[in-house]
């Protein structure tokens, strides 16, 4: 996945903002969308009909389909031409108390946004190509009186560089969606919080921290 993902809320303000002009052409256009029959429906609610596809891809074609996308926004209508699709996994996470594994290997969160009800998180993460280990990553949550805490732990196997040279691994970004919905059903909540396992890139030491991601849920 490309860097293109992290300029999305710039990116619907392009989109607001053009709809006000007397020509309407957008070029790198970056949103957040999910297949309706057919149809590409962003957070918002706006819909954008693919005429051309450029991205190689076919994932944006199945129904359902929660998707980061780039593209040219061709006129008023929102047809598009695609030029990127990256699906995102939706992920409802476990209640912390049935942990079965905690992962300890480090994550950085290289974009996060809500939108849709959800809570977007683009995760990079590193792995070596020439191991066969089944990587996986996990989600948790629990609630910690009035604050909502989510938990993301990878299982890479001691894949990073806190116990193997840099010159073996390669470094991977996924995209996840989680559903606040469900989770602020359980109780009331006023901020949400995310903990992680991340490496320092100078001492090369791992470490569990905490932030806060909301204060106003």
């Amino acid at each position: 996945m490309k860097k293109f993902i992290l300029p999305l809320a710039l990116s619907l303000l392009a989109l607001t903002a053009c709809m006000k002009e007397s020509t309407f052409t957008i070029t790198n256009y970056i949103d957040i969308v999910t297949n309706v029959e057919g149809h590409l429906i962003n957070d918002l609610g706006s819909t954008f009909t693919v005429v051309s596809n450029d991205s190689g891809s076919s994932e944006w074609k199945q129904e359902g389909a929660r998707l980061y996308i780039l593209c040219d926004v061709l006129n008023r209508n929102l047809d598009i031409t695609l030029k990127e699709v990256v699906k995102i996994d939706i992920v409802n996470p476990t209640p912390l108390d049935q942990m079965e594994y905690e992962g300890k290997d480090p994550v950085a969160i290289a974009d996060h946004s809500f939108s849709g009800g959800y809570l977007n998180l683009v995760l990079d993460y590193y792995f070596n190509p020439s191991s066969n280990y089944a990587r996986n990553i996990r989600y948790y949550w629990d609630a910690q009186g009035i604050e909502l805490h989510l938990y993301v732990f990878y299982d890479g196997n001691n894949e990073n560089p806190a116990y193997m040279s840099e010159d073996v691994l390669k470094t991977k970004q996924s995209a996840y969606s989680i559903p606040l919905d469900p989770l602020m059903a359980t109780g009331e909540y006023t901020s949400l919080h995310i903990t992680f396992y991340e490496i320092d890139p100078e001492t090369k030491k791992i470490e569990k921290n905490t932030y806060r991601l909301s204060s106003t849920l």
